[in-house]
């Protein structure tokens, strides 16, 4: 799958970087590389020394976008109208967050917002006292497209009741174990629940829904 990288860079191009490797950026994926109009010295060599790594690394030249950042609604239009110019609905969109100014990423993530598309969010810290992690694309899918009711219910009662099965969830809520069957497969593909042997347990990701 063709990937899309929207990254703000700083003055240095470490992050960037670390995010494109960490992901496999692949020849025929897009980097636009985000920063307020106009670049500043300093983030002008970042991006230069970024493009000459990406040359290295066999990873497609990265190409600069500056934001008027003293307008967020014209940079969120402008963000919108580079992805748009891309085929993103087979793309996996992949947002860093960590190096550059935050504000960029968050201009980024409405601009997906608006045009319905799920992304994948990449934080690398800029020091040690955190480690680096991704909220993987399916995460944010099924925050933009909401839990069915019945959903939000079976999720709720896994998250309370870690380790449950579907025969108790049906006696619980009087519904058949085929109709809990078939929701918890759905609650697993989005990845908020897992499975070992008969038992349901709830992710990270499922307690933050109830």
């Amino acid at each position: 799958m063709v990937k899309i990288f929207l990254l703000p860079i700083g003055f240095h191009e470490n992050i960037p970087m670390r995010i494109l490797v960490s992901n496999h950026a692949g020849i025929d994926d897009k980097i636009f590389i985000l920063t307020c109009k106009p670049a500043v010295v300093g983030v002008r060599a970042a991006f230069e020394q970024l493009k000459s790594q990406c040359i290295v690394n066999k990873i497609p030249e990265p190409l600069l976008l500056e934001l008027p950042c003293g307008d967020p609604y014209e940079s969120i239009i402008m963000i919108k109208k580079t992805l748009q110019r891309e085929t993103i609905n087979n793309a996996e969109v992949i947002v860093g967050v960590g190096g550059g100014l935050r504000i960029l990423s968050h201009l980024a993530t409405i601009a997906l917002t608006i045009l319905d598309k799920p992304y994948t969010i990449h934080y690398v810290p800029e020091a040690g006292a955190f480690k680096e992690y991704r909220i993987p694309e399916q995460y944010i899918e099924t925050i933009m497209h909401k839990l069915t009711k019945i959903e939000q219910e079976i999720l709720k009662i896994i998250v309370e009741k870690p380790g449950i099965t579907i025969k108790e969830i049906a006696n619980a809520t009087g519904k058949k174990e085929k109709t809990i069957a078939n929701i918890t497969t759905q609650l697993k593909h989005k990845q908020l629940i897992t499975r070992q042997k008969r038992k349901l347990y709830p992710t990270p990701q499922a307690k933050t829904l109830v």
